[in-house]
């Protein structure tokens, strides 16, 4: 199994990320945050790293559930890995810990010859670098499988992730089964983002849309600028549960 990108895939990766940053997406980001009574003040970096290493990172940061190191081969070799790593994907990194957990994990591959542990161990040093200068982090799996095409949602999608995590908003904090609120947030404040928000209806993936729709539903006629008062009382009623 191949961990490292594709020269001219990595290249088109970082193209298009340069014109979504030079589009002005990012102000209309920051706009899309105002308006929702969220402050905006994030600095971050973007990491581009083949899928199957990002989804590696995702499994023993935690990302799977409660994942078993022991069973990395088990998990590497299993269709969920196979059918995730045919995609691009995200992932927004906004704290130390999530990244030390990989090391933790990575300590115990040490002697295990997998050519991904220098790699990963590689990407964690220079994250944590990062994070320490008060830079958070948007980690991009590039897919070998899929094509090329503008991901602007999916940066979108992550930066929103950064912003709610900023303004303390992580249902996941909670508790870890809330975390499906984190999610749904994010990508409602997307499709808000990329002026269809009616999309959310049309979202393929079960998990996701049902997500979405519940903060499509909570949020579309609440009066602009008062929205941050709706996610804040939302988030204070899981919290007393």
């Amino acid at each position: 199994m191949k961990f490292e990108i594709d020269k001219k895939k990595l290249n088109e990766t970082k193209k298009l990320i340069n014109i979504f940053l030079r589009k002005g997406n990012t102000e209309k980001i920051k706009s899309i945050t105002e308006k929702f009574g969220l402050k905006y003040n994030i600095n971050f970096d973007i990491e581009i790293v083949s899928s199957e290493l990002k989804y590696i990172f995702n499994y023993l940061s935690g990302g799977f559930g409660n994942a078993d190191i022991k069973c990395i081969d088990e998990f590497l070799n299993g269709s969920r890995f196979g059918k995730a790593i045919k995609h691009f994907s995200g992932r927004a990194i906004y704290d130390k810990k999530i990244v030390k957990k990989v090391m933790v994990g990575l300590s115990y591959l040490e002697n295990s010859n997998s050519d991904f542990v220098p790699i990963l161990k590689n990407l964690c040093s220079n994250l944590i670098t990062k994070l320490e200068n008060r830079k958070s982090i948007i980690l991009i799996g590039v897919s070998r499988d899929e094509e090329i095409m503008p991901f602007d949602r999916l940066l979108a999608h992550e930066i929103f992730h950064l912003v709610l995590f900023d303004n303390k908003i992580v249902f996941e904090k909670i508790n870890k089964k809330y975390s499906y609120l984190d999610e749904g947030l994010a990508i409602f404040l997307s499709y808000v983002w990329s002026g269809n928000v009616k999309k959310i209806l049309e979202i393929k993936n079960n998990f996701d849309r049902k997500a979405a729709i519940f903060w499509y539903k909570k949020l579309l006629l609440v009066q602009s600028g008062k929205e941050i008062d709706k996610i804040k009382e939302i988030y204070m009623q899981y919290n007393d549960k």
